[in-house]
């Protein structure tokens, strides 16, 4: 009785063992929310990470979401987590967005302790929804498709997939960077599509003809064409684009040329506007260029601040400028005119994502 006992304890052991290497059962913290923050007219969400940047050990990040009538800032998320990366819905219920967690520790740089997921917060059922499950499930479903296909892949099924910067598609559907464990694409990863269930994976790119660039933070534009920004694999260069990829043609067209550095682009949904900074810093310093893209004109305006997004509507701009203890958000008139600071809080703010229903 004392063999069978040791036996089946032994048998457990094990079995527990494999379940924790298995992706699809990683065990991940729960996020917390004030569950009484609303979804409503002009705001801007963004990401805050309250102590400097690579200062202490912890990573820690949430959410908030800032009112520009009023200035009023509501803390959406408030865990021990690294969420960041966010994107408004289409019909402004949901957020989706990026986490860094594991059970028991706070975020770290340490990938294998703490994975990303994909997560989605849903204003109307005030509910959490991690994606990471059914998405591994998906990747395991092209892996095996693509080896019966012929594909020489190397298949790593415990790597935990890394996703990044989510975008909608529309109210149902999400786009979002995963690097495939399976050595297919380069760079950060491909541009990959999956419904709001975790449900329908599909890998849109492998990723581009041009293998000198690297793709990062998609936007979606219309079912024919994402917006993309670029970076040169090579290092030494430093060069950036910004340039949209054609879905169906499966083919970058460039926006911009990569003699001049260009930070990451935002697209005004009403108006087919994309604004970007332009100069030797890119995204740090440089000059706002708003471009038309149905019109293809350009516009330069002086701007003292960094990672412009433009509004909905394309006639405000929100930014960040640098302060003695962080960062502060500024808005502005798309003409550069009426420039008001809206927040004094310091620290690292990021990701701004203005609403989509906004009555500007």
């Amino acid at each position: 009785m004392k063999f069978s006992y040791n036996y089946i304890l032994m048998f457990f052991l094990i079995a527990l063992f494999c379940c924790q290497n298995d992706i699809k059962s990683f065990k991940y913290g729960e996020g917390v929310y004030n569950k009484n923050v609303i979804s409503t007219n002009n705001l801007i969400a963004y990401d805050h990470y309250p102590t400097p940047q690579g200062t202490g050990n912890s990573r820690n990040a949430n959410i908030f979401l800032l009112n520009t009538a009023n200035n009023k800032i509501s803390q959406l998320t408030d865990d021990k987590f690294e969420d960041s990366g966010l994107c408004w819905s289409p019909d402004g219920n949901k957020i989706v967005f990026t986490s860094r967690r594991s059970l028991n520790k706070a975020a770290q740089w340490n990938e294998s302790d703490n994975p990303t997921y994909l997560c989605i917060y849903d204003f109307s059922t005030k509910t959490e929804r991690i994606l990471n499950e059914n998405l591994s499930a998906g990747i395991n479903s092209l892996a095996l498709r693509l080896k019966k296909e012929g594909f020489n892949i190397d298949y790593r099924p415990k790597e935990f997939p890394w996703p990044s910067s989510p975008y909608w598609i529309d109210k149902n559907l999400i786009g979002c960077m995963i690097k495939l464990p399976f050595g297919i694409g380069s760079g950060y990863g491909d541009l990959c599509t999956i419904d709001t269930l975790g449900n329908n994976f599909t890998v849109i790119t492998k990723i581009f003809e041009r293998p000198e660039w690297r793709v990062l933070w998609p936007k979606w534009i219309n079912t024919d064409s994402i917006l993309v920004y670029l970076i040169s694999t090579n290092s030494m260069e430093g060069k950036s684009a910004i340039a949209l990829f054609l879905t169906h043609e499966k083919k970058l067209v460039m926006l911009t040329g990569d003699s001049v550095k260009v930070g990451t682009p935002s697209f005004s949904i009403y108006t087919n506007k994309i604004a970007y900074l332009e100069g030797k810093g890119g995204d740090d310093k440089g000059q706002l260029i708003i471009q038309d893209l149905k019109n293809n004109t350009r516009k330069k305006i002086a701007i003292d601040g960094l990672g412009p997004r433009i509004s909905p509507h394309g006639n405000k701009i929100a930014f960040l400028r640098e302060e003695n203890n962080g960062d502060d958000i500024y808005i502005m008139n798309s003409d550069g005119s009426d420039i008001k600071r809206l927040t004094h809080d310091g620290g690292i703010k990021g990701s701004l994502s203005w609403s989509p229903i906004t009555n500007e």
